[in-house]
């Protein structure tokens, strides 16, 4: 009885081809299957550690994800390099700030302690970087192959909030927020009469406005600071 004839279900690859009348054949690169778990680093500057310091007068508005307006302090960073700013190593090689301390209140800053916060714990981080690492803060998230952060704003603010309500740092004088309205309002203006000619800018106009809701819910809040004393100069 003859035998069955036997067929194969793998599809053979062919050994060459004809493409414009040029023959050509395929080449195998022997190494292994593709490497699906390669990480490219962010493309991030390496920087010292730092903490941060807050400043009553130094302010700016931050929008949210859902488009909230917060008003947040804009911290100066104190770098954390033996020898600089009073910052020294003691015996057993740990670092050492707090003589820092006069040379920045001199100058109207309060420096925050990497766990002033509780609920945050620590707020400093650092990201792998080429040839070492990136230094930020716990809201700041960065990305593979991006030079830039993205921030959890919300808790950006909720963080400082709990430091004010702590009393870890002075709240800050009604004034500061008077001024940041006064800058505001020719910004404003300027939007909407761009706005009125092209309403593709309508979206600039309302981020404005929403800062300016904020900084007026922001002066209901906040009191006037002591009016400096100043004496008459006769000449």
């Amino acid at each position: 009885m003859p035998k069955a004839k036997t067929t194969s279900s793998q599809t053979s690859v062919p050994t060459q081809s004809l493409v414009n009348g040029v023959s050509s054949s395929p080449v195998q690169i022997p190494g292994g299957s593709p490497n699906h778990g390669a990480q490219i680093a962010p493309k991030l500057e390496i920087n010292a550690p730092f903490l941060l310091q807050y400043h009553p007068h130094r302010w700016t508005c931050m929008a949210d994800r859902e488009g909230k307006v917060h008003l947040v302090p804009c911290p100066a960073k104190l770098k954390i390099v033996d020898g600089v700013q009073g910052i020294y190593r003691d015996r057993n090689g740990n670092i050492q700030w707090r003589d820092a301390r006069p040379q920045v209140e001199q100058f109207g800053y309060t420096i925050i302690p990497t766990t002033a916060d509780p609920v945050v714990g620590n707020y400093l981080r650092r990201t792998p970087v080429k040839g070492g690492f990136h230094h930020h803060t716990v809201w700041a998230t960065a990305h593979a192959g991006a030079n830039y952060f993205t921030t959890d704003v919300a808790a950006y603010a909720a963080f400082w909030g709990r430091l004010f309500e702590a009393g870890t740092i002075p709240l800050p004088p009604r004034h500061v927020f008077e001024r940041m309205a006064e800058d505001l309002r020719p910004k404003i203006l300027r939007a909407a009469s761009r706005a009125q000619m092209d309403a593709s800018l309508a979206a600039e106009l309302k981020a404005l406005q929403r800062q300016e809701a904020a900084l007026i819910a922001a002066l209901e809040k906040y009191e006037d600071a002591p009016i400096v004393q100043s004496d008459i100069v006769e000449i």
